[in-house]
């Protein structure tokens, strides 16, 4: 009976402290707002797989090969430290002074202060055309193999960086133009072609990201016809059923296409459940476990020094340090070779540098750094506008799977796309001045 009600207290928490922070987030950032992506993804990563089980009176499952065992006290720490989790990114991220403008207003602000040419907007376009380029080109082989199943499409993207990279850069540069196209300009039929290229290419190379990058957008836009509603928060909530829903219906459902399996036969039931355990954080999750109940002596912060070393890449430091995914890997997964892994959670890492009792200061100092990181860009863009469109796009994307890996790695990600879009920014603002200089002296010149 106690540890009943101990179960309902902590859930009733969980709702609470997620209703608060969503409704306060929905007045500052608009309906589809950095607080509801971290619960949904939090939501999952954390506190899903220990209510099933809890429902189920299981204490342990399989994963990837792997025996996880949780006791009941684990199970309710989880969803306490779940919870907390939330609470302390959100008051970190807030401490940093990061603020995104909500739908409802920053189009019709912001629209006005793109005047012709834009600096911003060519550099995205451009990198769209120059990386579909250089795939169609050079990587037709591996475009090929990846299209024949989810093993091949795994081999290509971990033996080769710079087709992955490749794909990266293109699917998250479409998806920032689907949103200018959808939000900004409201040019519903390019934005959903861009966003079919998107869903399309995943779906043939059998893999999720490009798809989730690509629908980002399109979430955007429909956010934008509730955020004029004094139901927002409630449609916030709803949105957070229906995206838990979606995710434990479809992602089962793509695995088992994964695997070579016919979605469309009747079959198909023999092997699908719906299980939280089934789905992508279930791998992380391993991780989780194994380290709360072995609980590893504390670094109190040093592993954020030895992180540092993965922002560098292998190919040029091939000795570099490894950082706490891999060497869990390593130590856990039969058969090891690079580029395979579980996934760690982010928790776990908070675990290990700050223990059970004050792991929530690793989600104060997550959520503090992401939003200094955003201010720093914002300051770069410049524009508000341009700032929308690549944190809800890249930005949200990077918030639900950030519970996949070490903090550091979410900087990585950053910096894979901003450093070529920078890049290209800094060129076109170096020729832009020549292009007037040579598109004025063609004007024919008038008589007096």
């Amino acid at each position: 009976m106690y540890k009943n009600i101990s179960y309902i207290a902590a859930l009733l928490s969980y709702l609470l402290i997620c209703f608060y922070f969503i409704r306060s987030s929905s007045r500052r950032e608009g309906v589809v707002s950095t607080a509801l992506m971290f619960v949904i993804a939090s939501s999952l990563y954390y506190i899903a797989i220990p209510v099933e089980m809890y429902l189920m009176k299981a204490d342990d499952y399989s994963a990837a090969g792997m025996y996880v065992e949780l006791v009941d006290n684990s199970k309710l720490y989880l969803i306490i430290n779940g919870t907390l989790s939330i609470a302390s990114f959100l008051v970190g991220y807030r401490l940093s002074g990061f603020r995104l403008n909500p739908e409802s207003d920053f189009v019709l602000r912001e629209r006005s202060s793109v005047n012709g040419f834009s600096s911003f907007e060519v550099s995205v376009h451009t990198i769209i055309f120059l990386s579909a380029l250089i795939l169609l080109t050079f990587f037709r082989s591996e475009l090929s193999t990846s299209m024949s199943g989810y093993e091949s499409n795994y081999g290509n993207i971990y033996s080769n960086p710079s087709y992955s990279y490749l794909i990266y850069v293109f699917t998250v540069s479409l998806s920032v133009a689907a949103f200018l196209k959808l939000c900004v300009y409201n040019k519903i039929l390019d934005g959903v072609i861009m966003i079919c290229i998107g869903v399309s290419l995943g779906i043939l190379t059998s893999d999720k990201n490009p798809m989730l990058i690509s629908l980002l957008p399109l979430a955007a836009k429909l956010s934008s016809f509730q955020a004029k509603s004094k139901y927002s928060t409630i449609f916030s909530l709803i949105s957070i059923v229906i995206g838990i829903t979606v995710t434990l219906v479809l992602i089962p459902a793509f695995s088992l296409y994964r695997a070579g399996l016919n979605l469309f036969s009747l079959d198909i039931f023999d092997h699908y459940y719906f299980s939280f355990t089934r789905i992508d954080p279930s791998g992380p999750f391993i991780s989780l476990s194994e380290t709360l109940n072995k609980q590893p002596p504390l670094s109190l912060g040093v592993q954020y020094l030895k992180n540092i070393s993965i922002i560098i890449p292998k190919s040029l430091w091939p000795s570099r340090p490894i950082d706490l995914g891999e060497q869990f890997a390593r130590d856990f997964m039969q058969q090891w070779a690079p580029g395979r892994g579980f996934g760690y959670s982010l928790m776990a890492e908070g675990l290990v540098n700050f223990g059970r009792y004050f792991c929530f200061l690793h989600y104060i100092i997550v959520g503090l750094f992401w939003g200094l990181c955003w201010r720093c860009i914002a300051g770069v863009l410049k524009n508000q506008l341009y700032v929308n469109a690549v944190y809800r796009t890249l930005g949200f994307y990077i918030i639900i799977l950030m519970h996949r890996s070490s903090s550091l790695s979410t900087i990585k990600t950053m910096l894979h796309f901003f450093v070529p879009l920078f890049v290209v920014i800094a060129l076109i603002r170096m020729v832009k001045p020549i292009l007037r200089t040579v598109l004025s002296a063609k004007k024919p010149q008038h008589a007096i």
